[in-house]
């Protein structure tokens, strides 16, 4: 892991990852764990952080009091820079113009940060669409964090009714 900020290494953090293809989910487990001394505050750590072509321009999520339901789900279109929104139903996703794109289920987080940078797009491109499921976690000693997402392509519809149906999985703080 690297410690973006200051552009350093750090060496007494390690982080693991288990990739596997259930249906149309990708499920990726994730262990944090920290073997220093130090004992850090709580600050925002992404759980992870998203980013999709500039092209993907609708943040697409569900912000309502009744999650689940069935209920609209929320499009914008994310500027800059960083701003927070609510997800009660834990989980977000990028979509084109044509409907389609990129969606994340967090279990376990409920917020998220997110950004939109409409610069020139593709591979060679600085644009980018971005967001980040957030928790305010405090690392110390001895400190270590299990978690998983369900990634999806797809339509937000499509999304949303995948993840669904993973409401009846495994925890979030599960081992791998």
């Amino acid at each position: 892991p690297m410690h973006w900020a200051v552009q350093e290494l750090l060496e007494d953090c390690l982080m693991e990852q288990w990739i596997r293809l259930d249906g149309d989910l990708v499920v990726i487990r994730y262990r944090f764990s920290y073997q220093g001394k130090e004992a850090h505050p709580a600050h925002h750590q992404e759980m992870p952080a998203v980013f999709v072509d500039a092209k993907m321009e609708n943040l697409v999520s569900y912000q309502g009091e009744k999650s689940w339901t069935g209920e609209p789900l929320t499009s914008e279109k994310p500027g800059w820079p960083n701003a927070y929104r609510d997800c009660p139903e834990e989980w977000a996703g990028y979509f084109g113009s044509d409907g389609r794109g990129v969606a994340v289920h967090f279990p376990g987080t409920k917020r998220i940060t997110c950004y939109r940078f409409a610069g020139p797009a593709g591979p060679t491109g600085a644009g980018c669409s971005y967001f980040a499921p957030i928790r305010t976690i405090a690392i110390g000693p001895g400190f270590k964090l299990d978690y998983v997402i369900h990634l999806t392509i797809g339509t937000a519809a499509e999304a949303r009714q995948r993840f669904s149906a993973t409401r009846s999985a495994k925890p979030s703080t599960t081992n791998p």
